[in-house]
């Protein structure tokens, strides 16, 4: 304000000297009246001066407008630069947030990890575990999905940060057009400069204040652009970080992914041992002896352990073989390959045990053809 008001005083004892030459040259004009066409030429040419001079004090008014108008503006840059840095900070804090959570997820998954192996090493005695084996898939299946759901909130928060980085991408384009609005008023304050340095001598000086208060302006948009081009490389950064959060993730996916698949296995290999011991048992209940031979007169029926059977006409040369399957007194055939005639399979039949064997009861309208026979062992 103290330069303002410094200037203005200039300003003003230029403009009473102006006022002066001008009475100064009105009295010359006066006393040379009757003097030679030369001395008329020269008033002339002090009326002109004087026009000038009027011009220039316009001209450096205009100029002060523009240079508050550059101040004006580089305060604003100024303040939406402090705004964006801030919007910057809180972008970064996300992202430390999520490298946290994803921290944790990895932690999760070598703990699951830990779990699996005492799973394993359980396995080992199947009698007395296999209870506590399933109630270990039940917990991992639920920490599986207690992870697919952080997963999933995770890549809803990073869904979110990608759009706050589009924000501000928007808003430093629309501070580098700001900037270069500020660019192109210098520009036309340095050309009205230079045509005023041209016009008259006597302004050079107040010419020069007003070229270092451009130089400051030029120094502020040059610090606005550079802190734009530290801005770009930080949202670049964090960009660059997104994209190794995303690989991440996705690795962490097909991780989890491949465990289900372990786990699912892992299921499956249980259940096929708890079939495996208690088949033998089941079949012993309904009075069928895996491996032993049985007969219906000329037919002979046989039951491995494998899951197979087969049975045969001694007479008409007739066989058929397939897959079986007993669960709570329904033996099931199936996949049945020969000479199949009429029979339809897969055959569902209800299985008693007999003195001498086993006999076979329609269950659905599938086992028709074999209902009420016997099969007697031939080794019992």
């Amino acid at each position: 304000m103290a330069q303002d008001a410094h200037r203005e005083s200039r300003y003003r004892w230029i403009g009473i000297s102006v006022a002066a030459v001008a009475l100064l040259g009105w009295l010359l004009a006066l006393y040379f009246w009757s003097a030679s066409a030369q001395s008329e030429n020269a008033l002339a040419q002090q009326r002109s001066m004087v026009g000038s001079v009027a011009e220039i004090e316009t001209r450096l008014v205009a100029l002060r407008s523009e240079a508050a108008q550059a101040e004006i503006a580089r305060d604003q840059g100024t303040s939406e630069l402090v705004a964006l840095l801030r919007q910057l900070d809180e972008t970064r804090a996300d992202v430390a947030a999520l490298t946290s959570q994803a921290q944790a997820l990895r932690d999760e998954r070598q703990s699951l990890e830990t779990d699996l192996s005492a799973g394993r090493d359980e396995l080992g005695v199947l009698d007395d575990s296999i209870a506590q084996a399933r109630q270990v898939v039940a917990d991992t299946s639920q920490e599986i999905a207690d992870v697919g759901a952080r997963l999933e909130e995770a890549r809803v928060q990073e869904a979110d940060y990608q759009a706050r980085v589009a924000e501000l991408s928007a808003q430093v384009a629309q501070m580098t057009a700001d900037a270069s609005e500020a660019q192109q008023r210098v520009q036309a304050a340095r050309e009205a400069e230079a045509s005023l340095e041209q016009m008259v001598v006597t302004a050079r000086q107040e010419l020069a204040a007003i070229e270092n208060t451009q130089a400051v302006v030029e120094q502020s948009v040059a610090t606005l652009v550079q802190r734009r081009d530290l801005l770009a490389a930080d949202i670049a950064a964090a960009e660059e970080q997104m994209r190794v959060r995303q690989a991440m993730v996705v690795e962490l996916s097909q991780s989890l992914v491949e465990r289900g698949e372990h786990l699912a296995d892992l299921e499956a290999r249980i259940a096929q041992l708890q079939d495996q011991v208690g088949h033998p048992a089941r079949a012993a209940a309904a009075g069928l002896t895996i491996g032993a031979p049985y007969a219906h007169g000329a037919v002979a029926a046989s039951f491995a352990a494998d899951g197979t059977f087969r049975m045969s006409n001694s007479r008409t040369g007739v066989a058929v073989s397939g897959a079986y399957s007993l669960s709570e007194n329904i033996l099931t055939l199936s996949e049945a390959e020969g000479d199949l005639g009429d029979a339809a399979f897969p055959m569902r039949c209800r299985i008693s045990a007999e003195a001498t064997g086993f006999t076979l009861a329609d269950e659905d309208g599938s086992c028709s053809f074999l209902a009420g026979v016997l099969f007697a062992g031939g080794n019992r």
